[in-house]
């Protein structure tokens, strides 16, 4: 019997993104023509998701055959872009009820609804997702494009350069955008001797005093409710608050940063981007059909960037709905996230089996289709036997190796970081090492010297991050957690794509 192998690691629960995610993914044969099946761990608050290899690269490769023809590509973009909306639309109302006095039917209605846009959401996400992961499909097919131009890109500029130049999504992520509306809040602040001085006095003073400042305090309320998300990840519970944003915008007054610099700075940036990008087209002399392969990655990397923002973002503005549930059934949010939507109806009339439950969030193994189902105990360790880690022998490796996502070379102390639990170890100029990157990181990939991950595509968050953080970054090396620790000294080579460790 073929072996299902896990293909990532991530801190999560079932619901809403893994069932919504797997569910998509099981029933996106009617696109792909391949009928995937996928089963995941759930152990130590770690969602594990294994499937069958080749039947997920069979997928991936029809996707990329069915991409020759514009149309579908316009098409999966329009139906990505207009659920993706959809989702952060249908958030936003969630977050606006009066859920301590919503009937629990109306509650479990709008939860219900978010589940069903998040499925509709991760059909498109899931196949955008297909033709580059784990096989690397996309990728390959753009370095082989570049590679037919090595005459010319040799005298002027390296292939592993162009290829993280060209495939750079040229429009502005949530992220991005957060960063020019901080700088403006503090552009606001910096116009007014009085609210320099509010903001270089202590940060209780400053919270005290703040609605002294009208036209200040409604700025920042407004930009803490647009960015409240932004370390709640997928089960939070961390939501920012109006003190997190005023001590970052205090940080910046006391370090004597110029905003309007700043901002000019970031734009600056852009419209460089877009510069080299049709300078590099005119150097390589790209055909139409070559083009269209890298707006097609482009767009791709853009999607799946605002697609896990808008997760993010959603499941802070459903999660008092999700609690308020829990509350009414007499479990945590958390273990409410392990029972289906029929069982949360259940247990609102009275029918819940707590035990079962409990069990669930220690350990279970589920499959997720048409329905999600739970598997505890003997049987969920049965099932365990037939799903396998990767295995290679990491000890007789002198380097390892991944895709290039920004070019460059960079030399530091590793430190593992995938959660935010994690981001109190690391340093500036640390070699920042990850299963997956995630928008909670952005703080330690600011200040990287370097980022080296175990998943992804050149579509992926630490691809698009980095581009946009001009960091040297290797993805895809599948084994990057494993073979290096804490403390390891690292070369990043990322113009080949090779991590070496440095013998001291």
């Amino acid at each position: 019997m073929k072996k299902w192998t896990i293909i990532d690691v991530d801190e999560l629960s079932p619901f809403i993104h893994d069932a919504a995610y797997f569910t998509a993914a099981c029933n996106a044969h009617d696109v792909t023509g391949v009928k995937e099946r996928w089963i995941v761990q759930y152990a130590e608050r770690q969602s594990r998701p294994a499937t069958l290899l080749e039947n997920y690269e069979n997928a991936g490769l029809a996707v990329l055959k069915k991409l020759g023809d514009r149309d579908f590509f316009d098409n999966l973009v329009s139906k990505s872009e207009r659920s993706i909306a959809i989702v952060e639309g249908h958030g936003y109302k969630m977050n606006s009820l009066e859920v301590k006095i919503t009937p629990s039917d109306e509650l479990l209605s709008y939860y219900k609804k978010m589940f069903l846009l998040w499925v509709e959401m991760n059909k498109w996400g899931h196949i955008i997702n297909h033709i580059d992961f784990e096989h690397f499909s996309l990728s390959n097919k753009i370095m082989k494009v570049l590679a037919s131009k090595k005459a010319v890109l040799t005298k002027q500029v390296s292939v592993a350069f162009a290829f993280s130049t060209l495939t750079t999504p040229n429009k502005r992520t949530k992220l991005a955008q957060q960063d020019f509306e901080l700088y403006a809040i503090l552009a606001s602040i910096k116009k007014s001797k009085e609210t320099c001085k509010l903001f270089n006095r202590p940060l209780s003073e400053i919270t005290t005093r703040l609605h002294e400042f009208k036209d200040i305090q409604n700025l920042v309320d407004k930009h803490v409710e647009k960015y409240k998300w932004l370390q709640f990840q997928y089960d939070g519970p961390m939501v920012l608050v109006k003190e997190y944003f005023i001590e970052a915008l205090a940080a910046l007054a006391k370090s004597k940063v110029e905003p309007y610099n700043k901002i000019a700075g970031l734009e600056l940036a852009e419209k460089n981007l877009v510069a080299e990008q049709k300078r590099l087209v005119s150097i390589l002399e790209l055909t139409e059909e070559e083009l269209y392969w890298i707006e097609v990655t482009k767009t791709f990397g853009y999607l799946k960037a605002l697609r896990k923002e808008v997760i993010f973002e959603a499941s802070c503005n459903y999660y008092p709905v999700l609690k308020e549930i829990a509350k009414r059934i007499g479990t945590s949010p958390r273990q409410a996230r392990f029972m289906t939507i029929q069982e949360l109806t259940n247990a609102i009339n009275g029918k819940i089996d707590l035990q079962e439950v409990t069990r669930r969030a220690s350990f279970c193994v589920a499959t997720f289709e048409n329905d999600a189902v739970f598997f505890t105990g003997k049987t969920a360790k049965k099932l365990c036997e037939n799903i396998a880690e990767r295995t290679t022998n990491l000890l007789e490796q002198n380097e390892i190796r991944g895709s290039t996502a920004f070019a460059g070379i960079a030399f530091g102390e590793v430190k593992i970081v995938n959660s935010a639990s994690d981001l109190a170890k690391f340093s500036a100029g640390n070699v920042l090492v990850s299963r997956a990157t995630n928008p909670n990181l952005i703080s330690a990939m600011k200040i990287a010297s370097a980022i080296i991950t175990d998943d992804g595509g050149i579509t992926c968050h630490a691809a698009i991050v980095s581009r946009e953080l001009q960091k040297p970054c290797i993805i895809g090396t599948k084994v990057s957690t494993k073979w290096l620790k804490d403390g390891d000294k690292v070369q990043v080579d990322a113009v080949h794509g090779i991590v070496k460790k440095i013998k001291e």
